[in-house]
């Protein structure tokens, strides 16, 4: 749905681009700055701040360029309004790809549209849509969700054992990214996602303090650590048992409950934050 109306939301902003001249110069710079954060909102998926600066950038840089180069106006527009997304593909390879057929489609609906400028309104709209459905190609390629590359980051920087449970989380946001669920698990769920990210930041703000080995820090990393691998294994248990909910909803109710005590240890993440600051704090135990 979110592709679907990135399209919609695209071939809108090449039909009215045209016509934005005829505004006045404030005005028409809020709307383009409004439909380039809003192109790059629905590209990234996710309400995420970096996208809607790319967003605004890609608006500024569009505008800057248009008066040169149509074609190349738009290819650095959707080259930045794909960017956040961009940062979230796995390979090496597969980025370069993303990042080509952001700019290769731009250049391509700026052709479009720029060819069938001064035609009929009904052919311009035709060309919008075009333009619309090409800027579309960097979906083509697969990126992670802003979950997925979070964790994904995680097992990479983490020090320890607890970099493969990351990296576990990671594979398992992918795999079960298209499991059915209903509202109220999808609810509960997500939330144990969220704050298995935010176990993922202070443990690895814990690493970056570099701490001596102490017995403060050894407690407060250990009790990281195990709270860590429970959310992932509730996780794991709450996908399995979505496949068994058809035969018996028990494995679901159980499911249900872990979430409930995970609540719990969500509100004991402060308790960690503060433990956190207390063995960095000055005169506390080496």
């Amino acid at each position: 749905m979110k592709r679907l109306s990135f399209v919609a939301l695209a071939a809108f902003t090449f039909a009215t681009t045209p016509l934005l001249q005829r505004v006045g110069a404030l005005p028409a710079s809020l709307v383009t700055v409004a439909l380039g954060a809003s192109l790059a909102l629905l590209a990234s998926g996710t309400a995420d701040a970096l996208a809607v600066a790319l967003g605004a950038g890609a608006a500024f840089a569009g505008t800057l360029l248009g008066a040169a180069s149509a074609p190349i106006a738009s290819a650095v527009m959707i080259g930045l309004v794909f960017a956040e997304r961009s940062l979230r593909v796995r390979t090496r390879a597969s980025r370069g790809a993303h990042v080509g057929l952001a700019l290769a489609a731009g250049a391509a609906a700026g052709l479009v549209t720029q060819a069938y400028r001064g035609t009929p309104p009904v052919t311009q709209v035709v060309a919008a849509l075009v333009a619309g459905v090409l800027v579309a190609a960097p979906f083509l390629v697969d990126a992670d969700d802003p979950i997925a590359h979070a964790l994904g980051l995680a097992a990479e920087e983490a020090r320890g054992p607890v970099s493969a449970v990351f990296a576990r989380g990671a594979e398992l946001r992918r795999a079960a990214r298209d499991v059915p669920l209903d509202r109220g698990t999808s609810r509960e769920i997500e939330d144990t996602w969220r704050a298995l990210v935010g176990l993922a930041g202070a443990r690895l703000r814990l690493d970056r303090r570099d701490h001596a080995a102490s017995p403060a820090a050894a407690s407060v990393l250990a009790k990281l650590d195990e709270r860590i691998g429970q959310h992932v294994d509730v996780l794991n248990r709450a996908y399995t048992a979505v496949d068994a909910a058809s035969a018996e909803d028990a494995p679901l109710r159980r499911v249900a409950a872990e979430h409930t005590a995970r609540d719990e240890e969500r509100e004991a993440l402060a308790e960690i934050e503060a433990e956190l600051a207390a063995v960095g704090a000055p005169g506390s135990a080496k």
